[in-house]
């Protein structure tokens, strides 16, 4: 179900980046040749419990579900390590954050620099890519987050 989620969410997040419908239609025209920067955690942390590598795989399972999905849509996906430099990401029509990637590794990130569309799934990186702010005086999280969990 989260992986469906997602894949609706990168869907409706493209349609409103191509057209005014919100209506995405397999292998759309205004879909076709898109190209989405995937940043995920590809590489495995050395020092990674048990745990965390099955979180990496599951995670990495579910992006290239919704990967596969986006290329179904007609957009060309490149996947990214975590540890990519933001700048390559110019001349993208769209970022993706997975949600697997290390907000620790990424707390200093340079997407928020980045003149693409951004969709992260990364909760722990609202702050840090400025997507929360000061509402009435007081420090409060952006008021529509989407939230698959």
């Amino acid at each position: 179900m989260r992986v469906l989620l997602k894949s609706i969410a990168v869907s409706m997040v493209l349609a409103g980046l191509c057209s005014q419908s919100a209506v995405v239609q397999a292998a759309s025209p205004s879909l076709a040749g898109k190209r989405v920067f995937y940043v995920t955690r590809l590489d495995e942390v050395p020092s990674a419990t048990e745990r965390q590598r099955d979180v990496q795989q599951h995670g990495l399972s579910a992006d290239r579900t919704v990967a596969a999905h986006l290329q179904r849509l007609g957009c060309k996906v490149s996947f990214f390590d975590q540890t990519v430099d933001p700048s390559k990401a110019q001349g993208f029509d769209l970022v993706v954050l997975s949600s697997v990637v290390q907000s620790r590794e990424m707390a200093d990130t340079g997407f928020r620099n980045v003149a693409v569309p951004l969709l992260t799934w990364e909760n722990d990186l609202m702050d840090s890519l400025r997507l929360t702010g000061r509402v009435h005086r007081t420090l409060k999280c952006a008021r529509y987050v989407l939230d698959f969990s």
